[in-house]
């Protein structure tokens, strides 16, 4: 039973360990500094969480996209909604519809392949993700990425 415990024990050790290394590594890619070890703590827990969910993520074989770390992956829900600029205080109803997640049975699934690697027409076709920062700007984006992406794979260029 104390071999049991000291496994156990040893386990959850260096799972923190890693978790703290990615999140430092994080910090040092993303710049972050933060005023108080309170705020450092609750934002490293944030990262943590995502980071469970973006590792089970990846690992589903299933799963026809990646997930990755951005400058918001310590970011609270509420501090993500201010960026993103959603207001809903003066709609009728405070809800959001559910989102709609395509099935294997969907059509469209099979025939839109959007940069795919396997696809030697379009492999690296798409342009890289930017950081569009605060701006609210993300609809501008998404249009000027898609535009690029499409010319990229017509013109049989690599888009910059």
């Amino acid at each position: 039973m104390k071999t049991f415990a000291a496994l156990a024990l040893t386990a959850v050790v260096s799972a923190l360990d890693n978790a703290t290394f990615d999140y430092m590594q994080y910090v040092a890619q993303h710049g972050k500094n933060y005023a108080t070890l309170e705020e450092f703590n609750m934002r490293m827990n944030l990262f943590i969480e995502r980071n469970a969910m973006i590792k089970e993520w990846n690992a589903n074989t299933e799963n026809t996209s990646s997930m990755g770390h951005n400058f918001l992956s310590d970011w609270t829900a509420a501090e993500q909604k201010v960026l993103r600029g959603l207001d809903m205080s003066n709609s009728e109803e405070n809800t959001v519809a559910p989102l709609k997640v395509a099935s294997p049975t969907d059509t469209y699934a099979n025939v839109v392949d959007w940069c795919s690697t396997t696809n030697s027409k379009n492999a690296n076709k798409c342009t890289p993700i930017k950081n569009q920062g605060q701006c609210g700007g993300c609809w501008a984006f998404s249009a000027t990425e898609t535009v690029e992406s499409v010319i990229a794979i017509e013109n049989n260029t690599t888009p910059v």
